[in-house]
């Protein structure tokens, strides 16, 4: 039997590391932008899809059910692709100086062009 405790946001990033792993998770800043650049999609899309259909509803209630659908998206679709794609980044050594500022320009070559993306729509 393996027990891990987790709080925070880390346990979207122990997805992937196997229960005999003893990595740290990735530092408290990297975990911010990965769920940015999963966050601000999935939001965005989310809306796009959702906000005719609760035009009727209260703010709070669109907000609800808003955040909702957005954490479900993420936990079980985004999330676990996202940590996928970054993990060369998020266990990359702090002296990795390549990895370090190839995830970074990842991050922002990624959430331009979903910028620019969503101001077509």
């Amino acid at each position: 039997m393996h027990s891990h405790r987790v709080t925070g946001l880390e346990g979207w990033f122990a997805i992937n590391r196997g229960p005999d792993s003893d990595a740290p998770p990735p530092p408290s800043w990297k975990q911010a932008l990965a769920v940015l650049v999963a966050l601000y999609p999935t939001v965005m899309i989310l809306g796009f899809l959702t906000n005719p259909l609760m035009q009727s509803l209260s703010l709070p209630v669109q907000m609800l059910i808003g955040n909702l659908l957005s954490i479900i998206v993420l936990t079980w679709v985004v999330m676990p692709f996202v940590t996928r794609v970054l993990g060369f980044w998020l266990a990359a050594r702090a002296d990795d100086w390549k990895r370090q500022a190839l995830g970074i320009g990842a991050i922002a070559a990624t959430l331009a062009v979903f910028v620019l993306l969503f101001r077509m729509l």
